[in-house]
């Protein structure tokens, strides 16, 4: 590959990832708070907010683990979800961890 195309795809998924946390966030959250979803499952499970993403985000790790462990081949469609998915839930934990006073300034 080069690196070229190897940029497009970052570019490419870049933008996917981001234009589907926008949809999300008028889906999931109820308030202004864009960690509500997180904030509302501690409340229900009794983990911190921070546990609660990180088990949403385990949902789509084991999805990825099982499609490495697979022979088939995937759509670009189904891969960029899948990708996408964890790269959002990275980026949430890092938005996340400054609104709950983990990030040290």
């Amino acid at each position: 590959m080069t690196q070229k195309r190897f940029n497009q795809i970052v570019e490419e998924t870049v933008k996917r990832s981001t234009d589907l946390l926008v949809v999300k966030q008028a889906e999931y959250n109820l308030s202004n708070d864009r960690f509500d979803s997180f904030k509302r499952g501690a409340g229900i499970t009794g983990w911190k907010p921070d546990q609660v993403l990180l088990g949403y985000l385990t949902k789509h790790l084991a999805s990825i683990v099982d499609m490495i462990n697979s022979d088939q081949q995937f759509t670009e469609e189904k891969i960029e979800e899948k990708i996408g998915d964890a790269i959002n839930y990275f980026l949430l934990l890092r938005g996340l961890w400054e609104d709950i006073g983990k990030v040290k300034k």
